[in-house]
């Protein structure tokens, strides 16, 4: 099922997460989708949050719900949403209102992807050394 939470004719832009399963869902809710409406208010950006599969685990296009985020354009075509640029997020981000508004800095001919690595204040060699040697600080073998 496909939830749009904000909803701007004028404009064909949207954000999309996937919040399969309750534990997914209740977690947005509960920590990201405030701030995501915020944003999206600021912005002028559709919301959509997928809740249930895209299609069903009999069609060939079935995919795990890590792999759902491949269906969104067919998903949000195939329903009647008038959204020509998606900005698929994962349920664990949160975005500042403050944010410049992506759609804004994009080109619509390529998919853009953010490093996980790239403008670190450190060198990535230091801080997965550190990480490496702080988590067992905090491991709870429980």
């Amino acid at each position: 099922m496909i939830k749009q939470l904000l909803t701007y004719e004028e404009s064909k832009n949207a954000i999309v997460t996937i919040a399969i399963g309750e534990p997914y869902l209740s977690a947005w809710e509960k920590y990201s989708k405030k701030s995501w409406v915020l944003y999206c208010i600021k912005n002028k950006i559709n919301l959509f949050v997928i809740t249930e599969n895209l299609v069903s685990k009999n069609d060939a296009k079935w995919k795990k719900a890590t792999w759902q985020k491949l269906l969104i354009g067919d998903a949000l075509q195939k329903n009647n949403y008038n959204v020509e640029n998606v900005c698929y997020l994962d349920t664990d981000i949160i975005i500042s209102p403050q944010a410049r508004n992506i759609f804004d800095f994009y080109d619509k001919n390529k998919y853009g992807l953010i490093s996980r690595f790239k403008n670190l204040p450190f060198r990535i060699n230091t801080t997965l050394k550190k990480v490496a040697f702080l988590r067992k600080l905090y491991y709870d073998p429980n």
